[in-house]
């Protein structure tokens, strides 16, 4: 008869249905659980808070380990203004939630520099920049926003008026 159990994710009930079937080759039963991905996406409540635990939660690790946790609390994708760090995530229900930003403004370039962009990924990507001259070097190279789509695992990188593009993918963890 199945079971179900609640598992406690730090801001977020995760459930399981878990199953016992009989083994009749070493007479222990099998367990399977899987979840019920509709009830996680009726309680999710992007907050301040939920998104600043996710940041110190992936804090010295690798990109890809900080999109996994974002998924992991319903996050869909969010988008980053680079001359200022504004953020806007979106949950996989559609719930938007905007954080002002927390880094000095600059003027990005209205010219865009395709090498530029991937050699200031790239350095970022290798640990030689931190975040805040990443965003500084992206936005002397043209780049106005960034997106990250956690669904399509690809961040699209975009110049003035949208009209450039650079899309890069994210790899999985």
């Amino acid at each position: 008869m199945p079971q179900l159990a609640q598992v406690l994710y730090p801001e977020l009930f995760l459930y399981f249905v878990t199953t016992l079937q009989p083994n009749p080759q070493f007479g222990r039963p099998i367990v399977s659980s899987h979840f019920l991905e509709s009830t996680v996406m009726e309680i999710i409540e992007l907050s301040e808070e939920l998104i600043e635990n996710v940041e110190k939660r992936s804090e010295g690790q690798a990109f890809p380990y900080f999109v996994k946790n974002l998924k992991a609390v319903g996050v869909d994708n969010y988008e980053i203004k680079v001359r200022n760090h504004k953020r806007t995530y979106t949950a996989v229900n559609g719930e938007k939630l905007t954080i002002q930003g927390d880094m000095p403004e600059f003027e990005c370039e209205e010219t865009f520099k395709l090498e530029d962009v991937k050699a200031a990924i790239k350095r970022n990507q290798e640990g030689l920049t931190d975040y805040p001259t990443f965003l500084r070097e992206i936005g002397e190279a043209g780049i106005h926003t960034y997106v990250a789509d956690l669904s399509g695992m690809k961040v699209i990188y975009q110049g003035p008026n949208s009209e450039y593009e650079y899309e890069e993918i994210i790899p999985e963890v």
